[in-house]
């Protein structure tokens, strides 16, 4: 397993490569947990590499979820599904539970795009 983590806007994303599962599940939520400690409350991890993910990497996404729940301007998201990835988190209902799931990164970035775009625009009318 390779993990990349690069900041992308305001989200820390993590870069995945091969497959997640009990193998490398504590690296990865160990890494989550640091990120939560710096106050950095916007996580994303990009699956555009994942070949294999079981009942334990999707515990992953469930914990960070939990992890973030309640912390001030949290957001987790998912992108870069692969087809095979996509239909695991449907049939086991992740999807129901995590809203913010991009196909693509430029799905992602573009969303990223308009929410910083609305915040500035929010910013710039309370400024007049």
């Amino acid at each position: 397993m390779s993990l990349l983590l690069y900041e992308n806007h305001e989200f820390t994303v993590f870069k995945i490569a091969d497959k997640l599962d009990q193998d490398n599940y504590e690296e990865v939520f160990a890494a989550v947990q640091d990120c939560i400690e710096r106050r950095k409350y916007k996580i994303a991890f990009d699956l555009s590499q994942i070949n294999y993910i079981n009942s334990t990497g999707l515990k992953l996404f469930l914990e960070t979820v939990k992890a973030l729940k309640g912390k001030a301007g949290e957001k987790f998201c998912l992108f870069g599904l692969t087809p095979a990835v996509k239909n695991i988190l449907d049939k086991n209902k992740i999807t129901t539970v995590i809203k913010n799931i991009y196909l693509s990164k430029d799905e992602f970035e573009i969303d990223v795009d308009d929410s910083v775009g609305d915040s500035n625009q929010l910013l710039d009318e309370m400024n007049d």
